[in-house]
């Protein structure tokens, strides 16, 4: 199911920056939609995982961030795998690349990286290749307050 993340934003009385553009595809393209529009912040990095017994997570972090399976196997005590394409879009109603950072049903759990607060502001998909926002990393920390998903705030490791 997809969400209104502007309502849910709008609800809060959370200020944000919202932009349609053109399809971003990659993180390259994202950097000149970033200076076309004047997006200022850290690009997020959202995965939307799946354990074996199917538990559904999101692991909210920054670009650049690799997928640590073995990090994130600690975390959960379960070993978890990137969903397919089509089970992304069954369950969330996003696409590839567009996982955003809120706005899923309450049996997901959010698994985010701390070092992302240590930004003022995260450029993130609004749900869909054409739809970006840009949101103060302290409003992102009131979204996960307010929402019935479970979050678990952890510290990802870095490559060196």
């Amino acid at each position: 199911m997809k969400y209104d993340l502007l309502k849910i934003m709008d609800d809060l009385g959370i200020e944000y920056q919202y932009v349609e553009h053109e399809p971003i595809t990659d993180y390259e393209v994202a950097k000149a939609v970033d200076e076309k529009y004047n997006l200022e912040g850290t690009e997020s990095k959202n995965l939307f995982l799946k354990d074996k017994n199917g538990t559904y997570y999101v692991f909210i972090t920054e670009e650049g961030v690799r997928f640590n399976r073995a990090f994130l196997k600690e975390v959960t005590g379960e070993k978890l795998s990137i969903t397919s394409p089509e089970e992304l879009e069954e369950k969330t109603g996003y696409v590839v690349g567009c996982a955003t950072n809120f706005g899923y049903d309450s049996d997901v759990i959010f698994i985010v990286d701390s070092e992302i607060f240590k930004h003022d502001k995260l450029i993130c998909s609004a749900g869909s290749p054409t739809q970006s926002m840009v949101i103060h990393t302290k409003d992102l920390k009131k979204i996960f307050q307010n929402s019935s998903n479970q979050v678990v705030y952890v510290q990802a490791p870095r490559e060196e």
